[in-house]
């Protein structure tokens, strides 16, 4: 009498099916490493098929100068950064990245009052590409203000430049400045409200003086 056989025995497969197998797991992993691998990690495509996926690129870097020129704006230099090899460091031609110096930043809180119709104006005077962060604040309505930086040379206005205008006028404004060029860079404002006005300036990073032209 035969021995019944149950439904969950499994009969091993033959050699000759594991070896085929085998082979044909080996011949997918050559194929994988010819046409994906070695274009994106070593650029090296024998095949051509990696160039026309655009996998070659990857390690060519084309990726990093879009991110790159994302990441820093409108930076004409950026176009000149070139993509080094891996392990090396990638240079970056942006003065504004680093704010290399050999003296601490400096910090000024600045106050004014200005009258019913008042005006007064305060200005960092900066290096070309130097840093600074601000935040001033009205303390009773809004103020006009103009923003605005310009050459040292005023007389000849060789560079004049506007950052904020508030024609409607504000009570607070933050934020940084990378000077565009070497001068004096800094606010105008007006006392368009009712009363008397107090603005409270606070200043902080590279600039070399503070001029302050108190109520004018």
């Amino acid at each position: 009498m035969d021995t019944p056989k149950s439904p969950f025995q499994v009969e091993a497969p033959s050699a000759s099916r594991l070896i085929k197998s085998v082979l044909i797991a080996l011949a997918i992993a050559a194929v994988v490493l010819v046409v994906v691998v070695l274009p994106a990690e070593y650029a090296i495509d024998p095949t051509g098929i990696g160039s026309k996926l655009g996998l070659t690129q990857m390690r060519q870097g084309g990726g990093d100068d879009i991110q790159l020129k994302d990441t820093l704006g409108g930076n004409e230099n950026v176009g000149q950064v070139q993509v080094a090899d891996v392990g090396e460091p990638l240079p970056l031609p942006n003065p504004a990245v680093f704010q290399g110096a050999k003296v601490a930043p400096k910090s000024e809180t600045i106050t004014i009052t200005l009258p019913v119709g008042g005006e007064t104006e305060v200005k960092a005077v900066l290096a070309a590409n130097k840093v600074v962060l601000y935040s001033w604040k009205a303390d009773k309505g809004v103020v006009y203000v103009d923003f605005h930086g310009h050459s040292p040379d005023w007389t000849n206005k060789q560079a004049f430049v506007r950052y904020l205008e508030a024609k409607d006028g504000i009570a607070e404004d933050s934020g940084s400045l990378v000077a565009p060029f070497a001068g004096e860079h800094g606010w105008y404002w007006v006392n368009i409200g009712d009363d008397p006005v107090t603005i409270t300036l606070q200043v902080s990073g590279y600039y070399d003086e503070m001029k302050n032209y108190g109520a004018l």
